[in-house]
């Protein structure tokens, strides 16, 4: 046993010591742990693309590209059916993409992000630069992403 209760402290200080600089006289640099930025907001974002990943849906926000519209112009407009285009409005509306008033008896949609065709354009050309790998989408008919296409 070891009758100097301070050797031992010694010796364990020593062996958790940093070493000896490479350089005399330059201190040795501490190697701080990288920060880490902080958890952006993925909910919303992931709630708000899941909103958009349904070609009805997509059809009835490009149908309501040149303004507001009333649920029987959306439905002729994005080519569907009355009680779906209710079902999908209700859907984008709880994501906050629409909006909706009534006017003279009639409720009127509107979208509320205008981004939406950028973020839609982005996810195009990110498909076609995917389109000469071997991973291909599903035969999907195309949506024409200029609003002023379905002016009708």
């Amino acid at each position: 046993m070891n009758a100097d209760p301070t050797a031992d402290l010694s010796t364990a200080v020593r062996r958790h010591a940093p070493a000896a600089s490479p350089e005399p006289g330059r201190a040795r640099a501490i190697r701080r742990p990288v920060p880490i930025p902080p958890r952006p907001p993925l909910r919303p974002i992931a709630a708000y693309l899941l909103a958009l990943a349904d070609a009805t849906r997509l059809r009835i926000v490009f149908a309501l590209g040149d303004g507001a519209r009333s649920v029987q112009a959306i439905a002729a407009g994005a080519h569907v059916s009355r009680d779906r285009v209710s079902r999908q409005l209700a859907l984008l509306r709880h994501a906050g993409l629409l909006a909706c008033r009534r006017e003279r008896g009639i409720l009127l949609y509107r979208l509320t992000c205008p981004d939406v065709f950028e973020i839609c354009d982005a996810v195009r050309s990110g498909l076609e630069n995917v389109g000469s790998s071997e991973r291909r989408t599903p035969d999907v008919p195309p949506i024409r992403l200029n609003p002023a296409d379905h002016r009708g």
